[in-house]
């Protein structure tokens, strides 16, 4: 069994948790391998990010509507696409941002 763990931790708990790991497990049967993952660099955290849009089935149908709308609609209506989309989101954006600032003031107002 491998085990992925990723902790903030020194290296000595670090070394404390995988030796009762491996303690627990080697009476039930089971071969430990841990593996320890760096989380928390700004590196790793812009890694995770990524992947996760990249997994995204969200991200997929966006590419491939603003492709096709590219491919048969044309340039000119693929810009007006995207620029009102894009206005449309910043609108949106900053005409909830004083019901959200008010909600924080007053929860249950």
């Amino acid at each position: 069994m491998t085990l992925v763990l990723s902790s903030d931790n020194t290296a000595e708990e670090c070394c404390k948790i995988e030796e009762r790991l491996v303690a627990i497990s080697v009476p039930l049967g089971f071969q430990i391998k841990v593996i320890w993952a760096d989380k928390g660099s700004p590196g790793a955290e812009l890694g995770e990010k990524l992947m996760a849009v990249y997994r995204s089935p969200w991200t997929w149908m966006i590419v491939t509507a603003l492709v096709a709308l590219a491919i048969m609609g044309g340039w000119r209506r693929f810009f007006w696409t995207l620029f009102s989309g894009t206005a449309a989101w910043f609108v949106s954006k900053f005409a909830i941002l004083p019901l959200l600032e008010k909600k924080r003031i007053f929860p249950y107002s």
